[in-house]
């Protein structure tokens, strides 16, 4: 904000604005400070050098920062636990990755980001692994904490790049062929 100290809030940028109420809140160095969509007025290159002062303030202060924002990557990246909401209702809560890996429901997994879906029928489960057959792919074995019946219908998610996919036999052992 360098040669703004005699402008006036009307001849400020959005992105300026933004940056002078962020300097305002933190100046006092507060215990918690709340931040609604912080970075929803600035250009991306602005957007990402103020998440790196945040970062940096955060560590500095050790101010607890709670943040609302519909920025997956936002959300993911400067985190350290994330709660994400549909709705008024708190789907779930975790760490970035617990959220991103192990998501409760296809609101959340397709929330935070792009999500393979595949929909089969049980074949079969022993404790908790699940065999399931999907059209055009095949049997897939994969984990359920809940228990499934035979021939009922499930839906399985899976990241892209958590996927494989090779014409040859695998030389090891293999799950899924």
């Amino acid at each position: 904000l360098k040669g703004l100290h005699g402008a006036y809030p009307g001849q400020l940028s959005g992105g300026e604005s933004q940056r002078v109420a962020i300097a305002r809140a933190i100046i006092n160095r507060p215990k918690i400070l709340l931040l609604d969509e912080p970075f929803s007025a600035l250009d991306p290159s602005l957007r990402k050098n103020l998440r790196e002062e945040l970062v940096d303030m955060q560590k500095g202060f050790g101010t607890t920062f709670l943040m609302v924002t519909h920025d997956q990557e936002e959300a993911l990246s400067l985190s350290h636990r994330v709660g994400v909401l549909k709705d008024g209702h708190l789907q779930q809560i975790g760490s970035p990755q617990q959220l991103y890996n192990h998501p409760v429901n296809a609101y959340v997994a397709g929330f935070l980001g792009n999500v393979n879906r595949l929909d089969g029928t049980v074949e079969s489960q022993t404790g908790s692994r699940l065999w399931v057959n999907v059209d055009f792919v095949g049997r897939l074995v994969c984990e359920s904490k809940i228990e499934r019946k035979p021939g009922s219908p499930v839906t399985l998610f899976i990241r892209p790049e958590k996927t494989f996919i090779s014409f040859k036999r695998s030389a090891g052992p293999s799950d899924n062929e």
